[in-house]
């Protein structure tokens, strides 16, 4: 029977084998490694002799090797010194009473030469997707025998001494991930390791990704081929939409806008290629901005019709109400509307001048612009192609005999004014009018709202010979554009005004000077016979009135008066002669009735009145322009 003790000692250290020896019987033997043959050849059976009792062999170093026997504890030791590789091996000692005792003595040592490798000896450890490989763990081993660990990605997957192999098939999932051999033994305080990365090449897979993911015009933008392949790929971008248009190779692998429009809208492929294979993805690009907003309107039959159209990306739209605004940009009012997600309508009907201006709309898709604005607007200025409209009620003037007549009246027109403007009665048209025109801002109330128009004043100047009641009458001003005409009524009435210089009383030295030759006589004097009271024919046909008149100043009643005139009234002479009088007849103005004497009726007349002698120029008023109101009178 056999008992084997596996010994590791230090090297120039003293080695005692114990083996127990029976006195009475026959002397215990030692045999060891056989010195006479090579260390290579040297095993459990390759012994020699070492002892015979406690004699040793003489072919050993008796300064080397002893055999020290204990009678009292029946031990026969046999001690080595100095212990060294060459004394290593098997030592065997025999008693026939006794079991034999096996000793394998080594010197120690630890593992040396630790190596990962492929099956192919690639230490670069790089393998192929898809193609069976093994990784090999090799050690030069020690004494004691060293455990061997192989680790691939924190997991052990063998372990052996000497050397271990895995036996796997890559996947691209394994490239990178670490690999690790362990030697360790007894005698060491930290296991001898070796790290490495495992290389697995494979064929690329393309993505597509842009940022930011909402791509809004005049913004930064990129776009990004991200590509997984080993070793390293060759990117290329196409173009799709645009000719399979080949892009210059991004950088990075990522085309880069600094300010991306919406002509960079498309299809986009990015191609990647290596040694093993090749792979494209595509990607479409759209780019957002705001919406552009365009109004338009058309005017039907008096209706009014606006709408409202915006283009932007995307195309879901959210309208503001319409809104009305002055030509100045006053807010008038909002309109109520109608949208069915991508144009906005309304209508107006019976439209006038009120409903003229701007008209905004403001639509938003919740793309902001530049100035971070979510909303836009679009606008049109709408305009009647209508006639001038007065923005006045009608004029009411008054007049005196043969005054330049002013008029001033106000329109709005967004048209040039043809000036064949006139004014017309039922007994009078006047062409020709002296017309100026200046441009002016008033206010009016449109729909609830005070704003400002932009109209014309135009000062119509024309003059009237208002000699007679029915001159004084109602007139219509008319004004053409391109689109028609309309008018405004003038009333003329009479002036009957107080004016200082027709006001002033008649003293003495009155007698002999010319008054107003507008005349008013009581109905009993024209009508009698009294020659002091008569209106004389001259031969040039026109009439002179004469008149005695009292230097009384005192106020008589007046009767009912009656106004001379005639279609051959040149002129009227009055001359006031002194006398008492008390007659109640008078003579008044023809606006005021201002009294400018009193008439004495008592007295006879006198016609030896010459005119070349007792009068001048200065006697006279001369009446210009006194025409039967009947007939056209055109003023220049």
């Amino acid at each position: 029977m056999w008992t084997v003790n596996d010994l590791f000692v230090d090297e120039g250290s003293s080695v005692i084998l114990n083996c127990t020896c029976i006195l009475s019987e026959q002397e215990v033997t030692w045999h060891g490694p056989n010195r006479s043959a090579s260390s290579s050849k040297r095993d459990e059976n390759n012994t020699m002799p070492y002892t015979a009792g406690s004699e040793l062999n003489p072919q050993l170093s008796s300064t080397k090797i002893k055999v020290i026997r204990y009678n009292t504890t029946e031990k026969c030791i046999l001690e080595i010194t100095n212990f060294s590789t060459l004394d290593e091996g098997t030592y065997k000692c025999e008693n026939f009473k006794i079991e034999t005792q096996l000793f394998k003595v080594f010197v120690k040592s630890k593992p040396t030469n630790l190596t990962i490798t492929t099956s192919s000896e690639n230490q670069s450890m790089t393998v192929v997707e898809g193609r069976n490989s093994s990784l090999l763990c090799q050690v030069h081993s020690g004494r004691p025998k060293e455990e061997l660990k192989l680790v691939v990605n924190d997991t052990i997957t063998e372990n052996g001494s000497g050397g271990v192999i895995y036996n796997f098939t890559p996947r691209k999932t394994d490239h990178n991930v670490s690999v690790s051999c362990e030697a360790s033994s007894d005698i060491m305080s930290f296991p001898l390791m070796k790290k490495t990365r495992l290389n697995v090449h494979f064929k690329p897979t393309t993505d597509c990704t842009l940022e930011p993911k909402q791509l809004i015009e005049g913004r930064g933008a990129k776009l990004c081929c991200v590509v997984e392949s080993n070793p390293r790929s060759n990117i290329t971008c196409i173009m799709v939409d645009n000719d399979r248009r080949r892009l210059d190779t991004p950088k990075g692998g990522c085309l880069v806008w600094s300010l991306i429009n919406r002509t960079q809208d498309g299809r986009y492929k990015c191609i990647a290629e290596n040694y093993l294979g090749s792979d494209s993805s595509t990607l479409k690009v759209q780019v957002f901005y705001p919406p552009k907003v365009t109004i338009v309107y058309n005017i039907t039959n008096g209706t009014l019709k606006l709408e409202c159209s915006p283009s932007g990306v995307p195309n879901n739209y959210t309208f503001m109400q319409l809104e009305h605004r002055s030509e100045f940009n006053e807010h008038i009012r909002f309109l109520n509307f109608s949208n069915d997600g991508s144009v906005l309508r309304t209508s107006i009907e019976d439209v006038g001048i009120q409903d003229t201006g701007i008209y905004v709309c403001n639509v938003s898709n919740d793309v902001p612009d530049q100035y971070g604005r979510t909303f836009q607007s679009g606008k049109t200025f709408v305009e009647l192609e209508d006639a001038p409209v007065f923005l006045g009620d009608d004029i009411i003037r008054y007049a005196k005999i043969g005054e330049v007549i002013s008029i001033s009246a106000v329109v709005y027109n967004r048209y040039e004014i043809r000036f064949n403007t006139t004014i017309q009665s039922k007994i009078n048209i006047i062409h020709k009018l002296k017309i100026s025109r200046s441009f002016v801002k008033v206010r009016k109330m449109f729909h609830g709202s005070s704003i400002t128009l932009n109209a014309s004043q135009l000062q119509v100047s024309f003059q009237l010979d208002l000699m007679t009641q029915k001159n004084f009458t109602i007139y219509n001003l008319k004004i053409c554009n391109t689109y028609g005409c309309r008018d405004i009524k003038i009333d003329i009435r009479i002036d009957t005004s107080k004016n200082a210089s027709q006001t002033e009383d008649l003293g003495e030295d009155t007698q002999g000077q010319s008054v107003e030759n507008r005349l008013y006589q009581s109905r009993e004097i024209v009508n009698s016979d009294n020659p002091a009271h008569v209106l004389q024919a001259q031969a040039n046909g026109g009439y002179v009135y004469h008149a005695i008149a009292s230097s009384s100043q005192a106020e008589p009643i007046r009767n009912e008066q009656r106004y001379l005139s005639g279609s051959h009234l040149n002129y009227s002479e009055v001359v006031f002669e002194a006398g008492p009088s008390s007659n109640s007849d008078i003579i008044h103005g023809a606006n005021d009735k201002t009294i400018y004497s009193e008439i004495d009726l008592a007295s006879s007349a006198r016609f030896d009145h010459d005119c070349s002698d007792t009068s001048s120029d200065e006697d006279f008023i001369y009446i210009d322009g006194i025409v039967n109101l009947e007939r056209t009178n055109e003023i220049k």
